[in-house]
């Protein structure tokens, strides 16, 4: 089964507290940004949903990032 990504322009964020995968493709000349980590979504202040990684905020309006909802795990 293959994930299928978002453009956050185009599909609005899950609800607060979603986990979810993002993944940056560093249009904005930050290196630390570029690639696949876990996130959540988390209220910004005047802004509404974005998407919290460990590394940075990721506004909708925001270039060059997509999400995915995060893989849930089997329980143990």
């Amino acid at each position: 089964m293959s994930t299928q990504w978002h453009d956050p322009a185009k599909t609005p964020l899950p609800p607060v507290g979603t986990r979810i995968l993002v993944y940056c493709a560093d249009l904005v000349g930050e290196p630390w940004q570029y690639g696949l980590e876990a996130g959540v979504v988390t209220y910004d202040e005047g802004d509404g949903p974005v998407a919290e990684t460990r590394h940075s905020l990721h506004y909708p309006g925001d270039p060059g990032w997509w999400w995915a909802f995060a893989p849930t795990l089997p329980d143990a």
